[in-house]
């Protein structure tokens, strides 16, 4: 967060906002972005969370772009399930393999609403 926060006053960038709080209050307070990445831990991403970011919470819209980075193939594909009940279809699907000699695979997701 402190590099991100330092990268955007260097690069003059306008556009771009970093919040940090816990992801449900902070959602609950907040209009949904139109591209929203999520990198959780290997549990994934909590289905209520999951929810808000897809349900046009407090009618606010949904995201155009969800972008989801995991280490954790499964609960990726267990929680992109729940985005496609919610109108999302992945786009594009890219593992990294940023560990080399490891059976640890990084995988990026590019989910779009419909």
């Amino acid at each position: 967060v402190e590099d991100g926060c330092y990268n955007i006053q260097m690069n003059g960038i306008k556009n771009v906002k970093i919040i940090q709080g816990d992801v449900c209050k902070v959602l609950e307070s907040i209009e949904i972005p139109d591209i929203v990445v999520v990198d959780p831990s290997r549990v994934g991403i909590e289905e209520n969370v999951i929810k808000i970011i897809g349900n046009n919470y407090k009618n606010f819209g949904k995201p155009k772009v969800v972008v989801y980075s995991s280490c954790n193939y499964k609960t990726q594909v267990r929680d992109i399930k729940l985005f496609s009940q919610l109108g999302f279809e992945v786009k594009k699907v890219i593992p990294i393999d940023m560990f080399p000699q490891t059976h640890h695979v990084e995988v990026i997701a590019l989910i779009e609403g419909k």
